[in-house]
């Protein structure tokens, strides 16, 4: 199985490359860009997942689901889930900062999101379809790794692999000395 965001003829492939690559089946799987009426379900399975893993109900609120119908998701699904994961984690770490118990209700606001993806195009760009990838490595900033981290909710085994490298190359990194 083999996925790709560019035409197989844009990919720079051999052509008998490509032809092995199609041997099989060949599906154009439509972007997010063009399936909005999906991400009201996403959302909500995602938010269910952190749910179950973090014990506290977590719930997009409509605003919010509008604005991501709305919103540029170049990462597709990946990056949409990245961004709920993400806020889930840091709005129950401020429920538990001010104080509050754990059992109650984070909900995740368009205000979040605006925030999120801003904070994602300053690290990566406005037209960044995706972070840097492997051959970048050594040119990674801390504050890419830490954008990663943050959208991988800190896992670093989602972070390394959405910035394309080996774990032990972010811990690496975010201990200074690669």
């Amino acid at each position: 199985m083999s996925a790709s965001k560019k035409p197989l003829a844009d990919s720079g492939l051999r052509g008998d490359r490509c032809e092995r690559l199609v041997e099989g089946r060949l599906w154009r799987v439509p972007g997010l860009e063009e399936r909005a009426a999906d991400i009201p379900g996403l959302l909500s399975r995602f938010a269910r997942e952190q749910t179950t893993l973090l014990g506290d109900d977590v719930v997009v609120i409509p605003a919010a689901v509008k604005f991501c119908q709305q919103a540029r998701w170049p990462g597709q699904v990946r990056m949409l889930r990245a961004a709920v994961v993400a806020l889930a984690q840091l709005g129950l770490a401020r429920r538990l900062g001010a104080g509050r118990d754990k059992g109650g209700v984070v909900e995740l606001r368009d205000v979040d999101f605006r925030a999120h993806l801003a904070d994602r195009e300053d690290v990566f760009g406005a037209d960044a379809s995706d972070v840097p990838v492997r051959d970048d490595a050594r040119r990674l900033t801390r504050r890419q790794i830490e954008a990663a981290l943050l959208a991988a909710g800190g896992n670093q085994v989602h972070a390394a692999q959405t910035l394309g490298i080996a774990r032990n190359t972010l811990r690496r990194k975010l201990a200074g000395s690669g």
